[in-house]
């Protein structure tokens, strides 16, 4: 009996999903999962059947480390399958639409190592600038007529999901509740100037200027913030620039970004983004290297922009100890993500031979990452590093 019920398993979609990775698809029968999966893999199949190799399915993930459009990763696509394939050959190229969002699909012949000819799917949906959705599929030549159906059937029951939230998530939502009303009744904090030094270790490699002040904006008083930060390692050169706006409600906002990279090939990017936060609805406008796109969407409760982060810190820092958790979008981000601020108050602490009152602030990002804020009894910025980073924003004579 228990291998009759196993055979009709065996001959079901089994349903699969990842809140790590936000995914949620079927696996096609006859498709087992092989456990020796890479990193960012977020599934690996494998076929039962009697073929000349082994037939693969294959999703992941692809976290790009700056904004790139649809086309562009294309041409990129291309250009690593002529490079990875063995006698490569595409006999198939198409736009296409998964899960809700836009890709592409190439088919290619090729070889395998042991010089079998073989048929290859690959599929990528764009979920946002930085990240893309992969599908790929290898099968044997003359049997990809049959196997191919199994690879649309997956890339049709394709879900995303919204990612899952961390332990205590609830308790930190209602923190944040109770911080929006106390900062409500508060006026935004005076107007500064902090110029700051970029270093990796004794060496200084770039600035860091951020400048806060008082503002309104659609008849709503809260928080103007600009932050300049330059890097030059020689061959390699970044500039971003971000001015912003935060009401003392958080039911107005802004933020306007723009980016240069310079790579060691001395190729240049340039990205530019505005957003925008009113009446419960979220505009993005985007150009990245000159390809302009939009972004729509409605806020979910407790919604910052993940660039305005530094600036509801700050809002945050004459609290008594609190610990917030916050649904975020990045400017070139389609999903939301959740970031953790946390204020300890006024603290004590020797900064070279005297005693100095400061403000601790920890920001936890998306990926994890805790970054570390050190402010004056003014509140203005001392210092910030990320653990585990050998970069370093400080006061130049700190």
């Amino acid at each position: 009996m228990i291998w009759l019920l196993t055979a009709l398993f065996c001959l079901q979609d089994q349903p699969f999903e990842s809140s790590e990775y936000g995914v949620r698809l079927k696996i096609p029968a006859g498709w087992n999962v092989d456990a020796t999966r890479q990193p960012q893999v977020i599934l690996k199949l494998n076929h039962s059947g009697d073929y000349v190799f082994k037939p693969e399915l294959q999703v992941y993930e692809v976290r790009l480390p700056e904004p790139t459009t649809l086309g562009q990763h294309k041409e990129g696509v291309r250009q690593y399958i002529q490079r990875a394939y063995r006698e490569p050959r595409i006999i198939d190229e198409r736009e296409t639409t998964a899960a809700g969002r836009r890709g592409f699909v190439f088919v290619v012949q090729s070889q395998t190592i042991n010089e079998a000819d073989a048929i290859s799917f690959k599929l990528m949906l764009e979920v946002s600038p930085r990240r893309l959705l992969g599908v790929d599929g290898i099968f044997p030549k003359g049997a990809e007529g049959e196997l191919s159906k199994h690879f649309e059937k997956l890339v049709a029951s394709l879900e995303l999901l919204p990612k899952r939230t961390g332990a205590g998530a609830e308790a930190l939502a209602k923190a944040f509740d109770e911080a929006v009303k106390k900062l409500a009744a508060q006026e935004a904090p005076a107007e500064r100037k902090d110029e700051l030094g970029v270093f990796v270790g004794d060496r200084q490699v770039g600035t860091y200027t951020l400048v806060v002040k008082p503002g309104t904006r659609s008849e709503a008083k809260g928080l103007e913030i600009e932050t300049v930060t330059k890097i030059d390692v020689g061959e390699e050169k970044i500039e971003t620039r971000i001015a912003g706006f935060l009401s003392n409600d958080l039911a107005v906002q802004a933020v306007e970004l723009e980016e240069s990279k310079q790579s060691k090939d001395r190729r240049v990017q340039y990205f530019t983004a505005m957003a925008s936060l009113g009446a419960g609805e979220i505009m993005v406008e985007r150009r990245i290297n000159g390809e302009r796109a939009t972004h729509k969407a409605k806020a979910p409760d407790r919604f910052l922009f993940a660039e305005l982060a530094e600036a509801l810190q700050i809002r945050m820092l004459k609290l008594d100890k609190t610990a917030v958790g916050i649904n975020v979008l990045s400017t070139f981000e389609n999903d939301f993500g959740t970031i953790g601020i946390e204020v300890g108050g006024k603290h004590s602490m020797r900064v070279g031979q005297e005693v100095q009152d400061i403000f601790v602030a920890f920001l936890r990002r998306e990926d994890g990452t805790l970054v570390t804020y050190w402010y004056d009894a003014k509140m203005g910025l001392m210092r910030l590093g990320a653990a585990g980073q050998a970069l370093v924003i400080k006061r130049k004579d700190k």
